[in-house]
């Protein structure tokens, strides 16, 4: 009995680090998901921001436009627009617009948004002057970045592709070999 007790006590506490490990596995993928759908949404958000700006709005009106359109039309959380309606809720509660944009930057956590709420928050205190060229030219860079990130997903996708067909020709190898190998007759 106590060899069983003991069994039992080791196949729970490996039971219990697989547990864990899955679950910190899980985290990271969860943040790995996130930190890409951010880098997909990014082009995205600045080339609305982008057109709202050219077409004569304030700052913080672009902002609300897009927080509150996010607001009435998705039903799937995105980190990016999540944080843009928090900021545009920290604003309407009184909230220094300036250091809401930094903050909103900061709280995404990725350098493409922090460089973008740099931007809007030195923008509100050195005047309007060149904000639509720096939005364009970083609307550029941004599609580039989505463009490099596509091909990227595209050949994890293939990669993660070659294990189940390298597995699926070793089934088929085996399918011929073995019945091959025992009607042979010696």
């Amino acid at each position: 009995t106590n060899t069983r007790a003991f069994a039992i006590l080791v196949i729970g506490a490996g039971a219990a680090c697989m547990i864990v490990v899955s679950e910190s596995q899980r985290k990271k993928e969860d943040k790995k998901k996130d930190s890409r759908q951010m880098q997909i949404d990014y082009p995205q958000i600045i080339n609305k921001f982008n057109l709202y700006i050219r077409a004569g709005m304030t700052i913080r009106r672009a902002w609300f436009l897009i927080a509150q359109d996010y607001e009435k039309r998705n039903k799937r959380k995105r980190k990016a627009y999540e944080e843009m309606c928090y900021t545009m809720h920290q604003i309407q509660g009184g909230a220094p617009e300036g250091e809401a944009y930094e903050e909103y930057g900061i709280r995404c956590g990725e350098s493409m948004y922090r460089k973008f709420g740099t931007m809007l928050s030195q923008n509100l205190r050195k005047g309007s002057g060149g904000i639509t060229e720096m939005l364009s030219r970083e609307a550029e860079e941004a599609f580039e970045a989505r463009r490099n990130l596509a091909k990227k997903l595209g050949e994890e996708a293939g990669t993660k592709l070659m294990i189940p067909m390298f597995m699926m020709l070793i089934i088929v190898f085996a399918m011929v070999v073995i019945p091959a190998f025992f009607s042979i007759q010696i």
